[in-house]
C-alpha cells in the first residue's frame, strides 16, 4: 500500500497526466519534437518518447470519449511502432487492439471486428495461443459478439 486509498491515489495520478495530455494540440507535438532535436537527445530515447507522448495522447482522447481524434493519434502511434518495433511487437499490437476499442466504441462493428483479428493473428504468431495477452485478445473478441448481440436486440 502506498498509504491512504491506493486506488484513488493512483487515480488521481493518472488523470493528472491525462489532463496534461489532453492539452497538446499537433503544433504543440511539433514543437515537443523539436526541443528535443535542440537538446541533442539520444536519437533511440528521442524517438521513444515521442512515441510515448503521441500513443498517451491517442488514450487521453479515447478516455474523454474523443473517438475521431483517438483514431487520427492512434493510427500515428501505431504507424510509428510498425515503423520502429515491427507489426507483430506487443505493443504495436497492443495499439491495434486500441484502435478495435475505438471502432467498436463508434458503432463500426465491421471494421473493430479486423482490428480484433489483426491482433489475435499477431499475438498467437508472436506470443503464442496461452499467452496471456493472446488470451486477453480472445476474451476481447468474446465480449466484441456479446456486445454487438445485445445491441442488435435492444
Amino acid at each position: 500500500m502506498y498509504g491512504g486509498k491506493p486506488a484513488t491515489k493512483i487515480r488521481n495520478h493518472v488523470m493528472g497526466h491525462l489532463q496534461q495530455l489532453a492539452q497538446f494540440s499537433l503544433p504543440q507535438r511539433e514543437d515537443f519534437d523539436e526541443s528535443l532535436d535542440r537538446d541533442e537527445v539520444d536519437p533511440g530515447q528521442q524517438q521513444s518518447s515521442s512515441l510515448a507522448m503521441v500513443n498517451n495522447t491517442a488514450s487521453a482522447f479515447y478516455n474523454e470519449g474523443q473517438y475521431e481524434k483517438a483514431l487520427e493519434w492512434g493510427k500515428q502511434a501505431l504507424a510509428e511502432e510498425e515503423k520502429s518495433l515491427g507489426i507483430d511487437h506487443p505493443n504495436t499490437l497492443t495499439m491495434a487492439s486500441k484502435i478495435a476499442h475505438v471502432y467498436e466504441n463508434q458503432g463500426q462493428y465491421s471494421r473493430a471486428l479486423e482490428w480484433y483479428e489483426r491482433v489475435l493473428a499477431g499475438r498467437e504468431k508472436a506470443l503464442g495461443a496461452d499467452h496471456p495477452p493472446t488470451l486477453d485478445s480472445v476474451k476481447n473478441m468474446a465480449l466484441f459478439f456479446i456486445n454487438k448481440e445485445e445491441i442488435r436486440r435492444h
